[in-house]
């Protein structure tokens, strides 16, 4: 009786349903074997074998019906997966369909499947924070770039307007007596050269706070917003 048994398990919820009486029963913890025999029916068939030396035929007493999936007639059975009658055929393909199926969760449920996909994220995450560290280590270096740049480009501004006022008094020094001719025209463009110089030395500032300005790294409640 197993192997006919066998084809009415339902391996999602562990139950066999009764054929005849439609009553459904847990499977025991070894399969269909656990059930105890029928004992009657076992006389029955070891007789009948006995007296024709051969097995009962399993369609004797049915008569042949529509399929309820194919529509073909043929001896059909309860399939326990549509709970219809169908042929052989059917049956055997719905059987491989809940193969399928248990597969697919097992799969689902599988360790090495589940400790797989944490190893893929773990990468990822990995990869997103390392490519992130990189990014930030770039806007720190165009930072302190940025600001050497406009340093420099201060630093020669101001040694360029030093050498021009040094040149200037050199030039006063060495031509500004009475053995040099001079013109009033000269002398008046002179004068506004040296006043404009030190209009612009006395005015001149700078604000300190523009060129003290430190880098910090801000983290946020969510590192993916992580900046500078």
């Amino acid at each position: 009786m197993e192997p006919c048994m066998e084809g009415l398990v339902d391996y999602v919820r562990r139950q066999v349903k009764c054929p005849e009486c439609r009553a459904e029963h847990r499977i025991p913890y070894n399969g269909v074997q656990g059930f105890p025999s029928n004992v009657t029916l076992q006389r029955f068939l070891e007789a009948h074998i006995e007296i024709t030396g051969e097995a009962p035929d399993p369609f004797t007493g049915q008569i042949m019906e529509r399929c309820g999936v194919c529509n073909e007639k043929n001896y059909l059975t309860i399939c326990a997966h549509c709970e219809k009658k169908i042929c052989a055929d059917c049956k055997a393909a719905h059987s491989d369909i809940l193969k399928r199926e248990i597969g697919r969760i097992n799969n689902q449920t599988n360790s090495d499947s589940v400790k797989e996909e944490i190893d893929n994220i773990d990468k990822r995450l990995q990869k997103a924070i390392r490519d992130r560290c990189e990014s930030l280590r770039n806007e720190v270096i165009s930072y302190y770039n940025t600001e050497l740049r406009n340093l420099t480009l201060l630093k020669e501004g101001l040694e360029q307007e030093i050498s021009n006022v040094d040149a200037n008094s050199e030039l006063v020094d060495k031509h500004m007596d009475d053995q040099t001719p001079w013109d009033d025209n000269e002398l008046m463009d002179t004068k506004d050269i040296f006043l404009k110089t030190m209009e612009f030395i006395r005015s001149f500032d700078y604000d300190a706070g523009d060129y003290n300005r430190r880098a910090r790294f801000l983290v946020p409640d969510d590192l993916n917003k992580s900046c500078l």
